[in-house]
């Protein structure tokens, strides 16, 4: 892969999924509505999560989890990140990771995450995050988050006219880690690295070697994988599996990003 830092200062346009791009403008034009859950999210942040963090979770530096702190300096550099981010780890067998917040946003990681994956494989899901930050998605994570929660809590008529609002933000968040994806791989620069880390969040074992399993099978699974572009029944179906769903399959994502070239 080219060395984005001798071409010219990465910017998220670079590496950017187009229905990513296509769909968050979309989102954009719905009025005031980004404004207040900004707003709602930052007091929450200050007042809630960022303590909850702090006093449950392993804050990362350069002494404590001092292998996590270089990858992560790592992604900050290849990534052209604007700012620091505070990284925290929290106990969680699930091998799961997330970013929250807005205008200071905090990325976490589940402890089996950092205790399973190798190097490349734990670059790769912490410049999956801060591809978030950098083509800012969060706050319209949030705002499907609070969409959802409210949903909840509405009548028939209410849960009908929000539903279409939240379909829409599920579908461009979905999206969404398309591009995340193809920022990990550019912090990790290995894509083989990609695979596997992508294959252990769908369930492949840790040790490659007892299940006969490489990463050319993965990536054979993955172009196997037709359910969108085959019939009209598959793809009807394709969408009615998927459509409360936050993340697309992990087989379409090893798929979509062996087809990037960047």
């Amino acid at each position: 892969m080219e060395d984005t830092m001798t071409r010219h200062k990465l910017e998220s346009s670079d590496y950017e999924h187009p229905l990513d791009r296509e769909a968050l403008a979309m989102l954009k034009k719905i009025p005031l509505l980004d404004k207040l859950v900004a707003a709602y999210v930052e007091l929450t942040m200050k007042m809630n999560l960022k303590v909850e963090h702090d006093g449950n979770f392993v804050r990362v530096s350069e002494k404590i989890c001092p292998r996590v702190y270089r990858l992560y300096r790592t992604a900050l550099e290849r990534l052209d990140m604007p700012a620091e981010y505070p990284v925290y780890i929290m106990q969680a067998w699930e091998y799961n990771a997330y970013t929250m917040g807005v205008k200071n946003p905090l990325i976490t990681l589940h402890s089996y995450v950092v205790n399973d994956f190798t190097d490349d494989e734990l670059l790769f899901i912490i410049g999956h995050e801060m591809g978030h930050i950098k083509s800012e998605h969060l706050l319209y994570y949030q705002m499907s988050s609070m969409i959802n929660s409210l949903i909840s809590s509405l009548g028939p008529i209410g849960q009908t006219a929000a539903s279409g609002i939240a379909i829409a933000l599920m579908e461009w968040q979905r999206k969404s880690e398309l591009t995340a994806d193809r920022a990990g791989f550019i912090a990790n620069q290995n894509r083989e690295a990609c695979y596997t880390a992508l294959a252990k969040l769908m369930g492949l074992p840790e040790h490659l070697e007892e299940y006969n399993i490489t990463q050319d099978t993965i990536v054979e699974q993955a172009e196997d994988f037709t359910t969108v572009d085959d019939t009209l029944f598959k793809k009807a179906l394709y969408i009615v599996m998927t459509m409360w769903q936050s993340h697309p399959w992990g087989a379409g994502r090893i798929r979509e990003l062996k087809g990037w070239k960047f």
